[in-house]
């Protein structure tokens, strides 16, 4: 803290008064510290500094957000006290205090609550190859996933707050993966998905061996997207594929085991969707399509019309695994076949 000497005042001791609170709270009070003289300067100017101050800020801040620092300064006086308080409005600074893990070890969230439990609107950033795995509800949790590199996975009964997940380091060849570890299915994530630009693996799967995990959110694509489950298992995708987030020329690639869409939103502005062998893609959307552009069906690979119209008008389907129709009538553009139609139930 700087004061000045004019010959006709005496400084004699000065503080610094600090409160932190989180932005849109009701601010508490102020803390004090004092500041001891440091040095004369030269004409009149001095100092007044203190170097061993052990504080943390950070101590008992339990919420992820955006945070507020007012502080001022006042100077005891042989005229009484003085304040430097930017005119009587505090001096003010703001930190953002966020999740991060850089581990290439798998992390798991307690599932016993506590301090481990999401909460707050600062986002949770996941770096390096490992996993974490979220085992609680996170419910009071707002802010946003940014998979930078590595796997988020969403536990059977445990949640993701109401954030959304972005997917891949912007514009980097990361590999990235949202997932539902849940077993036995019966999960639902109700999260955005975005995925982001870059040309490494993106990808969104379920580790389940029977039954269905739900990703019901709706998917932006900004690039290519793989799509997967566990053998025995099924994904469900009941939001919509939609390339909102960039230009164009994006594909969904079904990768391993069984992935349905579903809901009754249409999935739009894809290039194409590929199944590969050993894969399956289940389309049952209601009253909407799920396939409006290319669906290309590789050798060994299956798609299966769960439901009626899942194909759009102008659709190209080409056909060298297995084309399951389950009884169902469709009409689209083309259809491109090397190998098995099945049409019966």
């Amino acid at each position: 803290f700087p004061s000045h000497d004019n010959g006709g005042s005496n400084v004699t001791g000065a503080n610094e008064f600090y409160r932190i609170y989180k932005n849109g709270a009701t601010a508490g009070s102020f803390t004090s510290v004092g500041l001891p003289w440091s040095a004369d300067l030269g004409g009149g100017d001095q100092r007044w500094k203190k170097t061993d101050v052990d504080v943390n800020l950070l101590n008992g801040l339990t919420s992820s957000g955006t945070y507020v620092v007012d502080y001022y300064f006042s100077a005891s006086t042989s005229d009484g006290t003085q304040y430097m308080s930017n005119s009587s409005n505090n001096y003010r600074t703001t930190f953002d205090l966020y999740y991060q893990i850089d581990s290439s070890s798998n992390v798991n969230q307690s599932a016993t609550g506590g301090a481990s439990v999401l909460d707050g609107s600062g986002k949770f950033v996941k770096k390096n190859t490992g996993t974490v795995t979220l085992n609680n509800a996170n419910s009071g949790y707002t802010g946003n996933f940014f998979v930078d590199g590595g796997t988020i996975a969403i536990a059977e009964g445990a949640g993701a707050g109401t954030g959304a997940f972005n997917v891949g380091l912007d514009g980097t060849s990361s590999t990235a993966t949202v997932s539902i570890s849940d077993s036995n299915g019966g999960t639902t994530v109700s999260s955005q998905i975005n995925i982001r630009a870059g040309g490494g693996n993106r990808t969104i799967t379920s580790a389940n061996s029977s039954g269905s995990n739900t990703f019901s959110g709706n998917i932006f694509l900004d690039s290519d997207v793989n799509l997967s489950s566990s053998a025995g298992g099924n994904l469900i995708l009941s939001g919509k594929l939609d390339d909102g987030l960039g230009s164009g020329n994006y594909s969904a690639t079904i990768t391993a085991g069984s992935v349905e869409f579903s809901g009754s939103s249409s999935n739009q502005n894809l290039t194409s969707y590929t199944v590969n062998s050993g894969a399956e893609l289940r389309m049952n959307k209601s009253s909407a399509d799920a396939v409006q552009s290319t669906l290309n069906i590789n050798s060994g690979g299956t798609a299966t019309l769960v439901a009626a119209n899942q194909l759009g008008s102008g659709a190209t389907v080409n056909n060298s695994g297995t084309l399951a129709t389950g009884g169902n009538s469709d009409t689209f553009g083309t259809l491109n076949s090397s190998r098995n139609i099945v049409t019966g139930k």
